[in-house]
């Protein structure tokens, strides 16, 4: 999802779908209430907040390549989680 410098970048675009998702809003048109919020952008340690227009383009692009469990490293085959956040605390099942 990389972008030349005067397109929003692809983590922009993580970021603030994952705002939106922790706020309860799953529909990109959700964030055309924070693209002039700047405290929103700040917050998130975006350089712009995207359109609803181009995060829908962008993440429709790359949806097969975008993948969360795989973000969180989370094996499918062994159940086991092999990511950042292999701890006890942090797996789906207890051991």
């Amino acid at each position: 999802m990389d972008a030349p410098a005067d397109l929003i970048s692809g983590i922009d675009i993580i970021r603030s779908y994952c705002a939106l998702l922790a706020q309860g809003k799953s529909d990109f048109v959700a964030v055309e209430q924070y693209r002039n919020d700047d405290f929103f952008r700040e917050a998130l340690g975006n350089k712009s907040v995207p359109s609803e227009g181009t995060m829908r383009q962008r993440m429709d692009e790359h949806a097969d390549r975008i993948s969360f469990r795989h973000f969180l490293g989370f094996n499918r085959v062994s159940g086991e989680n092999e990511g950042p956040f292999d701890s006890p605390l942090h797996r789906p099942h207890p051991p």
